[in-house]
């Protein structure tokens, strides 16, 4: 027998259970809600300054930055 063997302490893999997989579900559906909340949000941010005609900032781009 190595020694490998011998000084390896067992590991078992333990199965999870119905109730976790639930748990683990709901916390994902309540993680989404909450993600879907903030993007609803933000939806209804962009589409209000968009009907009160404020233009999308956009990064000035000069041509002529430097001095030849």
């Amino acid at each position: 027998m190595s020694t490998d063997n011998v000084n390896v302490e067992e590991k078992g893999k333990t199965d999870t259970t119905w109730s976790e997989l639930i748990e683990g579900s709901e916390l994902e559906i309540r993680a989404c809600r909450e993600k879907i909340n903030a993007l609803r949000k933000s939806i209804i941010f962009f589409k209000k300054q968009q009907s009160m005609g404020v233009p999308f900032p956009l990064e000035k781009i000069n041509r002529h930055t430097e001095i030849s």
